[in-house]
């Protein structure tokens, strides 16, 4: 289940106000390009920016998107948590509308669950290679290219930092095939394997998800704690711990 009661965005938020104390001490060793007598690190976020932090000169400009994870080895990451690219993917341009039909029947929670991970699991299914491959250079690629990403490890209070185009997630999203591959028991989210143009298969650890934001019971107007609940694409990141392992040029500090 997904924690839909808002403490994701707030530790995400207290770590990027660490991290830029952090950077504040570090940046100089980091970013040997940059002017160490004028570099300050600025919070940016919010609806405008797609960067958590940036660290400039005066004149260079470093962007950083900022990832925390408990513990490395565990769990996962988002690309993407974005409402409009449902709306932006032609099969997926019903479902909207779907959701909204299954608000109006007012089924139990256990019924509407059922029907919408039937619906979320036939329109991804519906999904064509084209449509992934756009979606993917879209809203994972085309955000990230110019950007350094940086997961700190709750666990052990290290960050590990690379360059989002040294990564395997920007190499094979350009240029393999991206395939959905669901598991035995979920309905919601799948796997995406990238086909090579040399007949390999690959695993980088990349997951798909369309599900509800806040959940069923925010849906039908059940919850305590959000009044409504909207679909949602996630592209999430598995296993940090063995992307940070396959990328050579990372820095940790």
């Amino acid at each position: 289940m997904f924690k839909t009661d808002g403490s994701v965005d707030r530790e995400g938020k207290l770590n990027e106000i660490s991290l830029k104390t952090k950077l504040e001490s570090e940046a100089k060793n980091l970013f040997k390009d940059l002017n160490p007598s004028t570099i300050t690190v600025e919070l940016r976020g919010g609806t405008k920016n797609k960067e958590d932090l940036i660290v400039t000169d005066g004149v260079e400009v470093k962007k950083i998107s900022a990832k925390l994870k408990k513990k490395l080895s565990s769990g996962s990451f988002d690309y993407v948590n974005s409402s409009s690219a449902i709306a932006e993917t032609k099969g997926l341009a019903e479902v909207k509308n779907l959701v909204k039909a299954v608000k109006s029947e007012n089924s139990s929670v256990n019924v509407a669950r059922q029907k919408l991970n039937s619906i979320f699991h036939s329109k991804m299914l519906s999904l064509t290679t084209q449509e992934l491959s756009s979606l993917l250079i879209k809203h994972v690629v085309r955000p990230n290219e110019d950007k350094f990403i940086i997961i700190t490890d709750g666990s052990s209070n290290k960050n590990y930092m690379y360059n989002f185009i040294d990564s395997p997630t920007y190499h094979h999203c350009l240029n393999s095939i991206p395939t959905i591959v669901f598991g035995k028991s979920s309905k919601t989210s799948a796997k995406l394997i990238f086909n090579t143009t040399d007949g390999e298969k690959i695993d980088i650890g990349l997951r798909i998800r369309l599900v509800l934001n806040n959940g069923v019971t925010a849906l039908l107007g059940k919850s305590e704690s959000n009044s409504n609940s909207t679909p949602v694409i996630k592209i999430q990141q598995d296993a940090p711990h063995k992307l940070i392992e396959s990328i050579k040029n990372t820095t940790i500090f």
